[in-house]
Order: structure tokens, then C-alpha cells, then sequence
């Protein structure tokens, strides 16, 4: 069961998300199951981390929840059933392979911090192969949502840095579970700064 306000329903048929099956009347409806084994397939749940002047810390840590796919359609329809869409939402177009050899493919990309907690909740007993990159994102995004969101050198709260040591862990471990021949921030850049 969701915190109130997490629940979402179906669209076309009003039953609550959580106890959808594929076999919704309006034939329209995405299951969590579905959508879970979708993000197991076609989709990364990753922590960047970004040096920003613009942060009290110098750098920026931002969860992220992101769907690939080569028909937008499917990504549309995802971004409704998860209750992203209303908020407005960016499918981002871009070339995969060696300079596009593969073709072009279609991109959901999730942000909003209270968004990629709750999605990542939704989906995380659900997924199989990702469940522990959702477990990582889970625990960074409740983290800064404590401590430090948004991040910015005005907000009254900065970041403790024992919280920043954290979350910089949670990034070496997502890292490792994700792609490795990525270009990612180097994090002992970041810890040097924080000495």
C-alpha cells in the first residue's frame, strides 16, 4: 500500500494501478507488472553526479529513472500509466550505436525527485534484474530529499558531508552495477573538493 497521494488508476477503467491486470476493459492500460518487466528490459536507474557552481558543495546529485525505446508510443503510454504525463513530460530522440549504426531510439527520462521515489517504490518488488539499482536509488533520493533538496547555495539546509560521502557510495555501487564502459564524473575529483 502506497502513502496516500502515491495510488494511481487506471485512466479508462478507474481500478487502482496497483491490482492491474492486462486484461483491463479498455484495452489501453499498462499492468505495474508489465511496466516493471519493461524497466528490467529497456530501462537504467542511475545517479548522476555533475559539478555545478550553483550548488553550496560544488557538485549536483541528481536519481534518475530513464525508459528507452525505439517506439515513442509505448514510452507515452508509460509516462500516463505512472502519472508522470499531467506533469509534463520529454521523450528525448537520440542515435544509438557507433555514430547511429543502430538507429534512432526514444528516451523517458524521470527526474523530479518525488517522482523517481515513487516510481522506483512502485516498481522495485516488481523488477527482477534492476531491483537492486531501484533499492540504491530509493535510498539517495529519500537522502536528499532529507537533507539537502534542492541543492542550491541559498537553500537554508546544505548537505552534511557525511551525507555526501554516502550518497557518492551509492554512486560507485549503482556504477558498478550499471554499464562500466560509460564516461562518468570522476567521484574522486568530487571527494578532493570536499576535504
Amino acid at each position: 500500500m502506497h502513502p496516500k497521494g502515491f495510488e494511481i488508476t487506471c485512466r479508462k477503467c478507474g481500478q487502482p494501478l496497483e491490482a492491474h491486470v492486462l486484461s483491463c476493459p479498455s484495452e489501453d492500460s499498462l499492468s505495474l507488472d508489465y511496466i516493471a518487466g519493461f524497466f528490467d528490459g529497456e530501462g537504467t536507474a542511475q545517479i548522476s553526479v555533475s559539478k555545478s557552481p550553483k550548488t553550496w558543495c560544488g557538485v549536483q546529485f541528481r536519481p534518475r529513472i530513464g525508459f528507452y525505446q525505439k517506439t515513442p508510443e509505448i514510452l507515452e503510454k508509460i509516462a500516463y500509466e505512472l502519472g508522470v504525463a499531467e506533469k509534463g513530460f520529454k521523450l528525448t530522440r537520440r542515435l544509438t550505436g557507433s555514430k547511429g549504426s543502430y538507429g534512432e531510439c526514444y528516451r523517458l527520462e524521470i527526474v523530479r525527485y518525488d517522482d523517481v521515489l515513487r516510481i522506483a517504490k512502485m516498481l522495485q518488488p516488481r523488477c527482477q534484474l534492476k531491483k537492486k539499482q531501484l533499492e540504491i536509488v530509493i535510498e539517495a533520493t529519500e537522502l536528499l530529499l532529507k537533507t539537502g533538496y534542492p541543492q542550491r547555495r541559498a537553500y537554508k539546509s546544505a548537505i552534511p558531508k557525511e551525507t555526501i560521502k554516502k550518497l557518492l557510495e551509492l554512486t560507485e555501487e549503482i556504477r558498478q552495477l550499471n554499464s562500466k564502459h560509460r564516461k562518468y564524473t570522476d567521484l574522486e575529483v568530487v571527494r578532493k573538493s570536499l576535504a
